[in-house]
């Protein structure tokens, strides 16, 4: 209840989410457990609007500049999130809020997915529209918001459009593609005076496409085939110099659970081999090669062939 007062709902909002006995399902939970349950309950409300973002809402596709592409519609993990979550802890410390209050702004919506997964991570505030996002960079709406962390469309010049307005808006940001996009011609030119560090997952990241997605065999995907993992993808985060300093700063005193499963590379060249571009990879070196003979044996002495009376 106290969480959902924060977000700024009303006590409405609240007693009719807690309504049918859900109130005595969280009593008997651990906090960590009510911030994964809180979304679900609150969408009972009725598509209760969470800091901009719409909890419960469904839609399999979203409006880019009028071309939709439904091979791009898939929803990160929670995982994906979790691997971030120090970092966005330490940006809401430096700014003085209370993560649940830190605004964090994806400009690309899927189904929705994105406000329910970072809840269960720890954010509240989190603002996910169907809506044009170019338009709104043109218009001049882009929403209030203190960070970016989205999973953008991998298609055509998205993720190009996309690094060129958020190294250009100013405010730190977390993008997750995979790893083929740091070979793009494009790449370091956007990135140009923006400080980089990039988070590599140690177990490949596993997205689930949405309702109607094909797969590469042309098939819809259903529940069995919904989870999909073609490339290794891992977190692309820019920043000014100051708050990248501040973010390896936090991590020297980090507690475990927040360092778990991935690893900190200050630049492309710490990348490990198995999350790097191919044609990035370091060739391994050659075996060491043993130039002993292999030594035969006389099948009637025994002795080494060549030096007894049988094999002479």
């Amino acid at each position: 209840v106290q969480m959902a007062r924060h977000s700024g709902l009303s006590s409405g909002h609240v007693s009719a989410a807690l309504a049918g006995g859900a109130s005595a399902r969280l009593a008997a939970r651990r906090k960590s457990r009510r911030v994964k349950l809180m979304p679900k309950v609150l969408a009972r409300a009725g598509k209760i609007r969470l800091g901009g973002g719409v909890v419960g809402a469904v839609a399999t596709s979203v409006s880019r500049e009028g071309r939709v592409d439904m091979a791009d519609s898939v929803e990160t993990p929670v995982v994906a999130y979790q691997h971030i979550k120090g970092f966005l802890l330490q940006l809401a410390e430096s700014l003085g809020k209370p993560s649940e209050q830190l605004r964090i702004y994806d400009p690309y919506f899927a189904e929705g997915g994105t406000v329910r997964r970072m809840a269960e991570v720890g954010f509240w505030r989190v603002i996910n529209r169907r809506e044009d996002f170019y338009e709104a960079v043109r218009v001049g709406a882009v929403p209030d918001h203190d960070v970016v962390v989205t999973n953008p469309p991998y298609s055509g010049d998205h993720v190009e459009k996309f690094l060129t307005w958020a190294v250009s808006h100013g405010k730190p940001w977390f993008l997750l593609v995979p790893n083929f996009f740091y070979m793009k011609d494009y790449y370091s030119k956007c990135i140009a005076g923006c400080s980089m560090l990039y988070v590599a997952p140690t177990k490949r990241y596993t997205y689930v496409a949405s309702k109607g997605v094909a797969a590469a065999s042309g098939e819809l995907r259903n529940k069995k085939t919904a989870a999909t993992s073609p490339f290794p993808s891992f977190w692309y985060m820019g920043s000014s110099a100051a708050q990248r300093e501040a973010w390896i700063t936090w991590l020297g005193t980090a507690p475990g659970d927040l360092t778990e499963g991935w690893t900190l590379c200050r630049s492309l060249d710490d990348l490990p081999q198995d999350v790097r571009d191919a044609a990035h990879r370091k060739a391994s070196p050659a075996p060491a090669s043993t130039n002993k003979k292999k030594v035969g044996l006389c099948s009637t002495c025994g002795q080494v062939v060549g030096r007894c009376k049988h094999t002479r």
